[in-house]
């Protein structure tokens, strides 16, 4: 079941053509909105899992994202879906930036 979202959690899960930068307080629900547009984007977009990419910066951060997308995957019945996004490809998160 998907939670209640704010009016603009619910236009950051809507908004899906280019990229989008996600920057709110610890415990604001980011994640679960990056779950829900990763999710919409494969179902209602038809966009394959390892055409799809999210940024973290942690390990952890990135398993927790992996693991909460296939299981609204496989809540919604959307078992080889679920299966699809652990076949993808990870990159590990972002560590360091080019010296420019």
């Amino acid at each position: 079941m998907s939670r209640a979202f704010t009016p603009e959690q619910q236009a950051a899960i809507d908004q899906r053509e280019g990229p989008m930068l996600l920057s709110a307080n610890a415990g604001s629900g980011k994640t679960s909105v990056l779950v829900e547009r990763l999710v919409a984007a494969m179902l209602e977009d038809g966009i394959p899992p390892a055409q799809l990419l999210a940024i973290t910066f942690t390990d952890k951060a990135a398993g927790e994202l992996r693991s909460r997308v296939r299981a609204r995957l496989a809540a919604l019945g959307e078992r080889a879906a679920a299966r699809d996004v652990e076949r993808a490809r990870a990159l590990g998160p972002v560590t360091a930036y080019p010296d420019y």
